[in-house]
């Protein structure tokens, strides 16, 4: 029978051979340009080309055949950063054979680099296919998905949330990816770059181990991948003008009628008419020219790069965006910066994925008197022209509920239009929110089913009450139950969570089986709500000599109704770090609730599954606006983004019936030069 080991013999020929070979003189790029076939994109089944992306020849050139022991790269998406991983392996696995280590975020994520990446350009590269041994479960120096074994090396691939892989080996090559989706802490054991760090340890005497890592960044002050290229000697690429010649960094503009006059420029709709005006002789150079000006690179020092710290002790770090990258187009990096808008989640995927920069995020409120201070003299309970949804958030606590309305415009700006704390029981018998039948719940219905006046004369409900159960659930499921546009809302913290998640069955029978018309839980993501109201607190309206009131898109509008404890408690919080290091929401305020009331009703508004107020088309707002019953005059002003908000009067609200629990609006003046009416 023949046996499932290679023999002594082989085992013994192939280590002498690997180590008899002579050290290639062959760089990593060298390699790939004669070598390595491409398995994905236009270039499929070509060669890999230099030409392509000569930024990507700088990088790995640099780091495994120079000086250095370790290089960063912070990056964008669509540079074919991945492609120059591959080719590194590549060429370790057929020019220079050492035990490698490939880490990614997750194994998953290795799983899929190996069976979509690295193994079908194996079997498609015939030097890589002699090379590394194939793939057996049974052979002890056979191959697996997540580890090529080949004479005198191996590369093992990983993810960095597991511990045991990164400490089962010495290694003498990192290629440490997308860094910044790794965890801070693994397993209470650290982080997993120094678990990476130390497999090299036995190299330290030698020099001759190298590390690349690399990634597209996230949040100012708390990427790793922006960290460890600012420490590093900022190295960008200086490509020559097509006009002057003069070599220069491309770089992100905006729009053409912008202050700005250089960089990348494009118009605010499209055609978008992408261009770049040189920095160098004022010349426009357009899309078609760029890939000249990559390509003219190969010819270069340093493939163009230039480094702006220089001095002694830095490592090489490069930074490497879509700017200058073939494999996308300027005119596509327009368009999506124009369809981001305002929006800061749309905005930090742009500076992350397109331009390779961490987003500096506006995590702290403006404080709570000047929130106060331009308060609006609008009625409460009175719904706005402009304001065509509105959501209600209600917070359960064990003595009281606390609720909040919100009206919400076209353009993403809110009113609030009511806030108030309902007590359980009375004042003289305090009760608790867990008795269903506690007249606090009678009187939230009271406000979910009685309809608001808006400010063309009409009547219409709230439409959408969202309630926290994380606290009371049975008593909470019970009221949305037998209440029509009710959510029972279970707020989550984390970064990678949706406004909105699809929901789940919550209601049983007495079998245990779900009911499949029940009740449904719905997780609102609490920490990127947090920050996109953050974002919009920070936004200033101004005043024009002809009195019009310009309110940018995203502005939250406050009723001179509102006390000063409910300014305190939005404003309450604030991003902290956690032990691990990792970002969280912490507390400055003892009381949070009104925050949470605010969260809930984002969620309603933002989350995909209900309005989606951030992604509707005009053609949504425009038959909402006609469902309303919105005058002519007001349909063009609702549906223009950032548009002028004009003063207008508000009509004499109806009779409302408010329970004595509920404070009447206390009077307070305001600092604006008009009285009375709501925004237009």
């Amino acid at each position: 029978m023949k046996s499932k080991y290679a023999s002594a013999l082989a085992v013994i020929a192939g280590a002498i051979a690997a180590a008899l070979t002579p050290p290639s003189t062959l760089t990593p790029s060298q390699w790939a340009a004669q070598k390595l076939v491409l398995v994905e994109g236009p270039r499929a089944g070509q060669l890999w080309d230099p030409a392509q992306a000569p930024y990507i020849c700088a990088i790995i050139d640099t780091v495994f055949c120079g000086p250095h022991t370790k290089g960063t790269v912070r990056k964008s998406a669509q540079t074919g950063f991945t492609q120059g991983l591959t080719a590194i392996e590549g060429w370790i696995a057929a020019e220079n054979p050492a035990r490698t280590l490939h880490v990614l975020p997750t194994t998953g994520l290795a799983l899929s680099y190996n069976r979509e990446k690295l193994q079908p350009a194996i079997d498609a590269t015939p030097t890589l296919r002699a090379r590394i041994r194939d793939l057996s479960s049974r052979s002890m120096v056979g191959s697996s998905s997540l580890y090529k074994n080949f004479p005198g090396g191996s590369i093992a691939i990983t993810g960095a949330n597991s511990a045991a892989e990164l400490q089962a080996r010495t290694i003498k090559n990192a290629l440490c990816d997308e860094i910044d989706q790794w965890p801070k802490d693994l397993d209470g054991q650290g982080s997993p770059m120094a678990m990476v760090d130390a497999r090299q340890i036995a190299f330290h005497a030698t020099r001759d181990y190298r590390k690349l890592q690399g990634g597209t960044p996230t949040l100012k002050g708390a990427s790793l991948v922006d960290k460890e290229f600012e420490a590093g000697d900022q190295r960008y690429q200086h490509l020559p003008c097509p006009h002057c010649g003069e070599r220069i960094r491309l770089i992100f503009g905006g729009y053409a009628d912008g202050a700005s006059g250089v960089g990348l420029r494009f118009n605010r709709a499209a055609p978008y008419d992408a261009h770049y005006v040189a920095q160098c002789c004022g010349a426009r150079i357009d899309h078609w020219q760029k890939e000249g000006m990559i390509a003219a690179a190969l010819d270069l020092p340093d493939y163009g790069f230039i480094a702006e710290r220089p001095e002694l002790g830095r490592h090489p770090s490069w930074h490497i965006d879509a700017i200058a990258s073939n494999f996308t187009t300027w005119d596509k990096i327009a368009e999506t910066f124009v369809t981001s808008g305002d929006d800061p989640q749309k905005l930090k995927s742009f500076y992350n994925h397109w331009l390779g920069l961490a987003y500096e995020e506006k995590s702290d409120a403006p404080d709570w008197q000047a929130l106060y201070k331009r308060r609006e003299p609008y009625a409460e309970r009175v719904i706005p022209a402009d304001a065509l949804i509105v959501t209600m958030g209600v917070d359960v606590q064990k003595r009281g509920l606390y609720v909040e309305m919100v009206g919400w415009t076209a353009d993403r700006r809110s009113y609030t239009l009511f806030a108030s704390y309902i007590q359980a029981g009375t004042i003289e018998k305090p009760s608790d929110t867990s008795d269903p039948d506690d007249p606090c719940w009678k009187r939230l219905s009271e406000l979910h089913e009685a309809p608001l006046v808006d400010s063309y004369g009409g009547k219409r409900r709230i439409d959408a009450t969202g309630i926290d159960c994380r606290y009371n659930a049975a008593v909470v499921y019970d009221w949305v139950r037998r209440h029509h546009g009710a959510y029972a809302i279970r707020t989550e913290e984390g970064w990678a969570r949706a406004a909105l998640s699809a929901p789940q069955l919550v209601d049983f029978d007495w079998r245990g089986k779900r009911i499949r018309k029940g009740v449904q839980q719905w997780k609102a993501g609490s920490y990127n709500l947090k920050s996109r109201f953050y974002a919009y607190l920070n936004r200033e309206a101004s005043i024009g000599d002809d009195g019009v009131v310009v309110a940018p898109a995203g502005f939250c509008h406050f009723g001179s109704f509102l006390p000063e404890g409910y300014f305190r408690q939005i404003t309450s919080e604030y991003i902290g770090q956690d032990k691990a290091g990792n970002r969280i929401w912490k507390q400055r305020e003892e009381d949070n609730h009104w925050l949470d009331c605010r969260v809930i009703a984002m969620s309603l508004a933002f989350g995909a599954p209900v309005f989606d107020i951030g992604n509707r088309p005009e053609s949504f707002w425009r038959d909402l606006a006609y469902e309303r019953g919105a005058p002519d005059s007001v349909l063009a002003p609702l549906l223009r983004a950032a548009d002028a908000v004009r003063v207008a009067e508000t009509p004499a609200p109806a009779e409302i019936s408010v329970a004595e629990s509920e404070a009447a609006p206390p009077s307070a003046t305001s600092g604006w030069s008009y009285s009375g009416g709501s925004w237009l």
